[in-house]
């Protein structure tokens, strides 16, 4: 199977019933992708726009006038005139923009606070971790490129150093069933948009962290973010299948 290809179904994933909202991504993406779940979750008319990485669409000069630093994803919002790139930042807009449930982004100081405080941990921690184990494990070897031994068991060290957090810090309390609340946050969405292409890589790993596990199940079982990865895991398990004997030297 060619890497580089959504499946079809995926490709065709545009809702197109107001055009004021576009999102920019690819979705190999692990940001991409919680921004996605986020809008189809909340039923926001958006138009898919694929950013192909693999195509090197994303230093494309048109691009780089919505995302100067060429990544993804990214918006524009004509309803606003706005463009706007990073995750978190596009999350926390659409929900004050697209007036969703407080519970995603709560209005009461505190619990809004401890969002913001997984959200800026995310990307210094678990993000760090999660993809560095996807690119330097998985996806740099099916190129061919030489990667260095202390940097998978750096990238590994990284991630479960931040599953450990998550499973003693923000799962801490067994009567709480996501990481902020007993309701879903964006500190939730980001954080199981970011594990999910692990699963079906390291789910000897993941299993070591039963708190994280079983909130994991909670979170892939809601519909939105279930449909979007049931079509995306299996690419990737069959992707990185042939890294069998790769892995077994690491």
């Amino acid at each position: 199977m060619d890497p580089s290809k959504s499946p079809q179904s995926l490709q065709s994933s545009t809702t197109t019933a107001q055009p004021d909202l576009i999102l920019y991504g690819d979705y190999g993406s692990q940001p991409t992708r919680a921004v996605f779940c986020f809008l189809t979750i909340n039923k926001i008319p958006f138009t898919y726009k694929e950013v192909s990485i693999l195509h090197r669409d994303h230093l494309k000069p048109e691009y780089r006038k919505i995302h100067p630093n060429a990544k993804i994803p990214a918006i524009t919002d004509t309803l606003n005139n706005i463009n706007l790139f990073e995750s978190h930042a596009i999350l926390k807009y659409l929900h004050l923009t697209r007036a969703t449930p407080d519970h995603w982004y709560p209005k009461d100081p505190a619990l809004r606070a401890k969002v913001d405080e997984y959200l800026d941990w995310h990307h210094s921690n678990l993000r760090k971790g999660a993809e560095g184990v996807f690119l330097t494990s998985y996806f740099l070897p099916l190129t061919q490129k030489q990667v260095p031994h202390d940097e998978v068991i750096n990238s590994m060290n990284y991630l479960k150093a931040s599953l450990q957090t998550i499973e003693t810090y923000w799962l801490k309390n067994p009567n709480k069933k996501y990481l902020i609340t007993d309701e879903v946050t964006l500190a939730d969405l980001s954080a199981a948009c970011e594990l999910a292409q692990l699963l079906p890589l390291e789910s000897q790993t993941l299993r070591e962290y039963p708190k994280v596990m079983a909130w994991m199940s909670r979170m892939c079982s809601i519909p939105e973010v279930k449909d979007l990865h049931s079509k995306i895991l299996p690419v990737i398990k069959r992707v990185y299948k042939d890294n069998t004997e790769y892995r077994a030297k690491i």
